[in-house]
């Protein structure tokens, strides 16, 4: 399989499209800054310096949490990239030649989760620290920056990162599926927004109340810590990783049947 992952990363590495979405990613979160400060700007024009700390839009810690969101610029477009690249490989042929040399159906679907989960996490990555830095240029961070704000910075990056891979294994069971481009991007597309949507409105519940019936939709952990703040105790946030982890094995093992 390790030859198999090498041809699909390589193949990866040298396409157009990758440095076209490292470029979305990377520069990207310059408009939004500049964006959110032209409208933070005319908001707080004429208001005192009092008025202005009261009633400030948006701040870096606002951009930086919500940079992992699926509904949030990039969130959609990584998977939907990530998902080409494996249709690609079908309409090819070159899954073809792969079953001809004898490589199995397990090995051939492995090597297109692994190469989508790297591809995934490298460019939200990427997104997520150039949000960090053009953000921290324009708007001040928020909220001081103590061990405990790092603590809670650093479930949002971990959860982050684990998102991105639980969709990689939605995007590759739906291409290795469909074995056609567009269903893939339809279907990628309407997951990422009903799965948003529903985080969303769960959020309303009482988490303790319901809280194991919140882990079927691994999300959740992320919703809370980005719109409740730091309240996500470590066994919850235990949870919320044990959920993703279930869900990208569960995926993995229906995707290869």
């Amino acid at each position: 399989m390790l030859s198999l992952l090498k041809a699909d990363l390589y193949r990866i590495l040298k396409s157009k499209l990758t440095y076209i979405l490292l470029a979305i990613v990377t520069l990207l979160p310059i408009l939004t800054c500049l964006l959110y400060f032209g409208i933070d700007s005319i908001v707080m024009a004429g208001l005192s310096e009092e008025d202005q700390a009261l009633l400030s839009l948006f701040n870096a810690k606002i951009l930086i949490t919500s940079s992992f969101s699926l509904s949030n610029n990039c969130g959609l477009v990584i998977p939907i990239f990530a998902g080409i690249f494996i249709c690609m490989d079908i309409t090819s042929g070159t899954l073809r030649n792969k079953i001809i040399c004898g490589n199995s159906r397990l090995a051939i679907y492995l090597s297109h989760l692994i190469t989508a989960t790297i591809f995934n996490v490298v460019m939200i990555l990427v997104y997520f620290f150039s949000t960090v830095g053009f953000s921290l240029l324009f708007f001040d961070y928020g909220v001081p920056f103590d061990a405990e704000e790092f603590k809670y910075l650093m479930k949002v990056v971990v959860l982050g990162i684990l998102s991105f891979m639980f969709i990689a294994s939605i995007s590759t069971f739906f291409a290795m599926s469909m074995k056609n481009l567009a269903p893939t991007i339809i279907f990628t597309i309407v997951f990422g927004i009903f799965l948003s949507l529903v985080t969303t409105i769960v959020s309303i519940l009482d988490f303790e109340k319901y809280r194991y019936f919140l882990l079927l939709i691994p999300t959740f952990g992320n919703s809370i810590l980005t719109t409740l703040g730091n309240v996500l105790d470590l066994g919850s946030f235990l949870e919320s990783i044990f959920s993703y982890v279930l869900f990208i094995f569960l995926n993995t093992f229906l995707g290869y049947l």
